[in-house]
């Protein structure tokens, strides 16, 4: 069943994350656009990422790769799980029409996700389940996987790294956040989590086990936040970076 997210839920996705909003911003300035059909070659990535290696000043390839997946991770989170959970409402992904769009020129480089908001489905009278298969399979193994492997092809960033800066997004989302998104669905929004991490199986992530199971026993700090399991390398990005406060490595 195809449908489209509302200008309400447009805004609510603004509000809290990254989302970029027609209405908002759509007089604004475009420093930067990247579809993700950009990012389906390793040619393709290895340009992509040699921007933002000179965009980020950074001195390290590999600390620049595995920023790119940890906003890559957030953007996949917040702008395909977070509908599918919260609005019943999951976007077509359809590589043309998902882009990363920089508005504005912040060394941090925080693009905002123009997500495929006019054409969504929903589980009408199907199996939720099924369908939540079907986009999780869709998202993970079909578009998620084959960028991480370009990155890993392009900066020889392990593969396991970015599956944890995926795992860490969901586990924020579905552990901390989701009630200061909404006050409704919660016990949907649960379900989803579980299924996610429990029920599925590694062939809905290209890969022979579900990453985010092995990610799930990691210790908490006093927030709620887990601890990594391996080091992000973003530290050495440049001489003002540090170690993340989950780092498994941090002094």
């Amino acid at each position: 069943m195809t449908e489209a997210l509302t200008q309400d839920e447009i805004q609510r996705l603004d509000d809290h994350f990254r989302y970029y909003n027609p209405q908002a911003y759509s007089h604004w300035t475009q420093y930067e656009v990247i579809p993700f059909s950009k990012l389906e070659t390793k040619e393709d990535m290895k340009e992509v990422l040699d921007h933002l290696h000179t965009f980020l000043q950074s001195e390290d390839y590999v600390a620049t790769a595995s920023i790119f997946t940890k906003r890559f991770a957030y953007y996949i989170v917040t702008g395909i799980l977070v509908p599918m959970s919260a609005f019943d409402k999951a976007p077509v992904l359809d590589k043309d029409r998902l882009k990363l769009i920089r508005v504005d020129e912040d060394k941090n480089w925080f693009p905002k996700l123009e997500g495929n908001h006019e054409h969504v489905t929903s589980p009408g009278n199907g199996s939720r389940e099924e369908w939540v298969h079907d986009i999780a399979e869709e998202t993970f193994a079909n578009v998620v996987r084959p960028i991480f492997v370009n990155v890993q092809q392009v900066s020889k960033l392990p593969m396991k790294t970015m599956w944890e800066n995926l795992a860490i997004y969901i586990f924020w989302f579905y552990e901390l956040f989701y009630p200061e998104f909404t006050t409704e669905n919660h016990h949907r929004i649960q379900q989803d989590f579980h299924y996610l991490v429990q029920s599925l199986e590694g062939d809905a992530f290209g890969e022979k086990r579900n990453p985010l199971t092995y990610f799930q026993r990691q210790d908490c700090l006093k927030n709620g936040t887990r601890m990594r399991k391996f080091c992000c390398m973003t530290y050495k990005l440049n001489e003002q970076s540090n170690y993340c406060r989950t780092c498994p490595n941090s002094p």
